[in-house]
């Protein structure tokens, strides 16, 4: 699997990597994502080549914000993911840390449940990386 890098490649740990890798790898995955909180993408699959990955990652940001503020406003706590299911397919989205948001891009035959528990474990590895 190729990476694209959109930020210094030195700068993203190769651990980071792998769990996009592990990610990317799951059944019905079209492309996964480490996107920054201002909408910056950190690392990306490359499932992304040929979409326009500035508005998609200014769109997903802005997504996970809105969530936030409205979980925290109408206090349900923290999110622990976002998903937007579509007809051909869907998004899943959550917060490893501080900062930073794991996309994970299905298509229409994923199996969600299990999927969006790999997500968290990929988060849980994430937050656990030094």
């Amino acid at each position: 699997m190729d990476f694209n890098y959109h930020i210094l490649p030195f700068l993203v740990p190769k651990n980071l990597e792998q769990v996009l890798i592990d990610v990317g790898s799951l059944e019905g995955i079209q492309a996964s994502a480490l996107i920054s909180d201002d909408g910056a993408m950190i690392e990306c699959d490359s499932g992304f080549n040929g979409f326009d990955t500035r508005n998609i990652c200014a769109i997903i940001a802005m997504l996970m914000r809105s969530a936030t503020h409205s979980s925290k406003e109408m206090d349900k706590g923290e999110v622990e993911y976002l998903l937007i299911e579509g007809k051909h397919g869907g998004i899943i989205l959550a917060r490893p840390v501080s900062k930073m948001i794991l996309a994970a891009f299905t298509e229409g035959n994923a199996p969600i449940e299990p999927t969006i528990q790999e997500i968290k474990n990929a988060c849980d590895r994430i937050k656990h990386m030094n």
